[in-house]
């Protein structure tokens, strides 16, 4: 099992905070500027519309908070922001 585990990368521009508090932590990436067309600011307000979404989504849905659901993904999520959304 080991051989499959991907370390965690080293990145420029600062340091990944640990799992959970890196799910909403602006990425060192984005912060450093590194990602054309992408500001901390675009990131934020990325994470605060997959909430909203994945709120209206549990009111519909209340299963997804059942912890039925581990694998569920929105090809336009873009930045993490959906998968962020859904763990909390």
């Amino acid at each position: 099992m080991e051989a499959c585990v991907t370390p965690t990368p080293k990145v420029s521009g600062g340091d990944l905070k640990p799992f959970p508090n890196r799910l909403y932590a602006i990425p060192p990436r984005v912060s450093s500027g590194s990602i054309p067309g992408v500001s901390s600011e675009t990131y934020q307000n990325d994470n605060k519309e997959w909430k909203k979404h994945v709120s209206a989504y549990k009111k519909i849905n209340s299963l997804l908070d059942s912890g039925r659901y581990r694998n569920i993904m929105d090809m336009n999520a873009g930045l993490g922001s959906f998968a962020a959304a859904i763990h909390s």
